[in-house]
C-alpha cells in the first residue's frame, strides 16, 4: 500500500506553511511578551527559514532596522558550522561577559546536528548553568541526532518547509522510492553500487528522501496511522545522510541499510 500511493500522498500533503508561520511567530510574541527560553532547537528541514527567523528576532532584540545584518553585532556569535571543542569553550567566554549594546549575548549555532559528542557534552555544561543574559538557537535538522541530554535543555520549535507543491524532482524521488520498494533485494543492491559511485549525489538524494518522508510521517501522524516500516525507513535515512556527511563511512553500505528497510 506505501508504494503504492507515496506519490498521491505527496501531491496530497496539506501542510503548506503553518508549522514554519507558527515558528516565526511564537518567537516574535514571546519576545514581545517577555517569555524568551534561554535556549531553543529550531528543527526541521526549512533551512532558510529557520535562519530568517534568527534574524527577524535577532533585529528586534538588539532594535536594529530590518536590512541590517543581524549576524554582525559585538552581542551576537553566529557559528556557521558545528562546532568543535575550541569553538564550544569560545562561546562560553562569549556568554559570561556582560551585554554591550542589548539585552543579551545571543548564540546561533548553524548545523547544530554536526556536532560531535564531545562538543554536545560542553555545550550542555554551558546550558546547565545559564547566564542570565544568555539566549541560544540551535539550527538543527534532523534534530534527533542531538543527543538527548543536551535537547532536553532547549525548547523544540518546528520548520518544515510545504510539499503541498511539489516539483518534478520530488515527485521524481516519490517516484523513485516506490520503485524501490517494488523490486527485489537484488535490484536494490546494484541500484546501491551504481549511485555510490557518486557519494555527494547520495548524499543529496538521502537528504530529499528524509524531506519527502518526514512530510509523510507528519501528514499520517494527524491521521495515528503511521507504521513501524515508515519510522525505520525515515530513521535509516537519516541517520545514512549524517554518517556520509560526517564520516568515510562507505557509501554503497550505507545505502544498501538503507534500501533493507524499504
Amino acid at each position: 500500500h506505501h508504494d503504492k500511493t507515496m506519490t498521491l500522498r505527496l501531491r496530497s500533503l496539506r501542510l503548506r506553511s503553518l508549522r514554519l508561520r507558527s515558528g516565526q511567530d511564537f518567537l516574535i510574541r514571546a519576545a514581545e511578551h517577555g517569555r524568551l527560553s534561554h535556549a531553543y532547537l529550531l528543527s526541521g528541514n526549512a533551512k532558510k527559514q529557520k535562519e530568517e527567523s534568527v534574524r527577524k528576532l535577532v533585529r528586534y532584540l538588539l532594535h536594529e532596522d530590518k536590512d541590517s545584518m543581524a549576524d554582525i553585532h559585538q552581542d551576537v556569535l553566529w557559528v556557521r558550522e558545528a562546532p568543535v571543542i575550541a569553538k564550544v569553550r569560545e562561546i562560553r567566554h562569549f556568554v559570561s561577559l556582560t551585554p554591550a549594546r542589548s539585552p543579551f549575548r545571543i548564540v546561533v549555532i548553524q548545523e547544530a546536528q554536526d556536532m560531535r559528542g564531545d562538543s554536545q557534552a560542553a555545550l550542555l555544561k554551558i546550558l546547565e548553568e545559564p547566564s542570565a543574559s544568555a539566549l541560544f538557537f540551535l539550527l538543527a535538522h534532523p534534530a534527533h541526532l542531538l543527543q538527548a541530554p543536551l535537547r532536553s535543555r532547549l525548547q523544540d520549535i518546528f520548520f518544515f518547509a510545504s510539499l503541498s507543491e511539489p516539483n518534478k524532482e520530488q515527485e521524481a524521488y516519490a517516484k523513485e522510492l516506490s520503485r524501490l520498494k517494488k523490486s527485489s533485494i537484488r535490484y536494490r543492491f546494484a541500484f546501491a553500487k551504481e549511485k555510490a559511485e557518486d557519494a555527494q549525489g547520495v548524499i543529496a538524494m538521502l537528504e530529499a528522501w528524509q524531506n519527502l518522508l518526514h512530510a509523510i510521517f507528519i501528514e499520517r501522524s494527524k491521521e495515528s496511522s503511521v507504521s513501524s516500516s515508515l519510522k525505520t525507513l525515515l530513521e535509516r535515512t537519516q541517520e545514512a545522510w549524517f554518517m556520509l556527511r560526517t564520516t568515510n563511512a562507505n557509501t554503497r553500505l550505507v545505502l544498501e541499510h538503507v534500501l533493507l528497510a524499504l
